[in-house]
């Protein structure tokens, strides 16, 4: 786990947890989702980092983010800038969907492949990862010609590469073990 991925972590469990005790998602997820559009932008980012302007940041994020405020949404943002976090919130949010669909048993999968793969190729493809993980699953289907062959599946941290560059890759590792 990345160091922005661990500083992230509690803040958007605490997101989440709120928002589901006030039944209140897609306003987080809303928040979340233009506060890191937003902190994702050069200049943004240099605001949010610098400890001087930071809450000014956080209250520029309230306005642009949500114009009518929420004094909860609100609070959060300030206790992002008083700790100096506001440039995790791209992983906040990423964290806070992944809450979201692990409730909804929901899993967004990464395919990498070689070629297009046509629509019955997804349709099984989908069904086998519904049924091995027992969950709803949503393709993102991305096409890597450098791969030769095969396809990788990423899921959250766990990846399975079964495509031919990497397992070249690996009988060379072997090779000079």
């Amino acid at each position: 786990m990345s160091e922005m991925s661990q500083v992230a972590q509690p803040y958007a469990k605490a997101a989440f947890e709120f928002a589901c005790s006030r039944n209140a998602l897609s306003l987080w997820q809303n928040l979340l989702q233009s506060a890191s559009q937003i902190s994702n932008d050069t200049q943004m980012r240099m605001l949010l980092s610098h400890p001087l302007t930071a809450q000014y940041g956080s209250q520029l994020l309230q306005e642009l983010c949500q114009p009518e405020g929420n004094p909860y949404t609100s609070n959060f943002l300030q206790l992002l800038a008083r700790n100096q976090r506001l440039n995790a919130l791209p992983e906040i949010y990423q964290q806070f969907i992944q809450l979201q669909q692990t409730q909804a048993k929901q899993e967004t999968v990464e395919i990498i492949t070689a070629r297009s793969l046509t629509t019955q190729q997804e349709h099984q493809l989908n069904r086998a990862l519904a049924k091995r993980l027992n969950r709803q699953v949503t393709l993102h289907i991305q096409v890597d010609p450098k791969l030769l062959a095969g396809l990788i599946i990423r899921i959250g941290d766990w990846m399975l590469d079964r495509s031919i560059r990497g397992r070249l890759n690996q009988f060379a590792r072997k090779l000079q073990a």
